[in-house]
């Protein structure tokens, strides 16, 4: 009931939060990592960024796609130990733009992995984490008309892909209201 409750809540907001415009998505990959980029360092995890040429510009909502990009990066750090890498990719993959967030923590607990998108399943209780991180993500990309999906890397850690519809669900208008 409680977690039914939480996702009403949190595709309402990203319902009423969506303002579309035409996103850079190369300035969009910028902004969010020198936003975070002093945090990693604190924290002593090398932030990195690969942007593939000739990046489409997306009809989508700006402040929803720093939303995830940011929760998603924030994750990777965590999961990261000193002297770890997250790194950032974005390309185009079948008409649609494709972000990667790749680390190399520890990866996600098998008991977790099925659940990992689900309301307050969260792997860092001894952290604080409520859990609801990845749920918001993943009702945001799917309020983008997107998929969000997780598996291990070879050699350790995870990777996280956003991938969005270059024409965005949200960006279409309303064929009921006049423009």
């Amino acid at each position: 009931s409680i977690e039914r409750t939480v996702r009403t809540l949190m595709d309402s907001a990203a319902r009423a939060q969506c303002d579309v415009a035409e996103v850079d998505v190369a300035e969009l990959a910028e902004r969010v990592t020198l936003l975070l980029r002093l945090r990693f360092r604190d924290a002593g995890v090398e932030l990195g960024v690969e942007l593939a040429p000739g990046l489409p510009p997306l009809r989508s909502d700006v402040g929803l796609l720093q939303q995830i990009l940011v929760n998603l990066l924030l994750n990777a750090g965590d999961a990261s130990p000193p002297g770890g890498r997250v790194e950032l990719r974005v390309g185009v993959v079948d008409a649609r733009v494709e972000f990667e967030v790749l680390d190399r923590g520890p990866g996600v607990a098998r008991e977790v992995r099925e659940r990992i998108f689900d309301p307050f399943v969260t792997t860092k209780e001894h952290a604080g984490g409520t859990g609801l991180g990845l749920a918001m993500v993943r009702s945001l990309v799917t309020e983008l008309d997107g998929t969000v999906a997780f598996d291990d890397r070879e050699g350790g850690g995870t990777r996280f892909t956003v991938s969005l519809p270059i024409i965005t669900k949200a960006a279409e208008p309303d064929p009921g209201v006049p423009e």
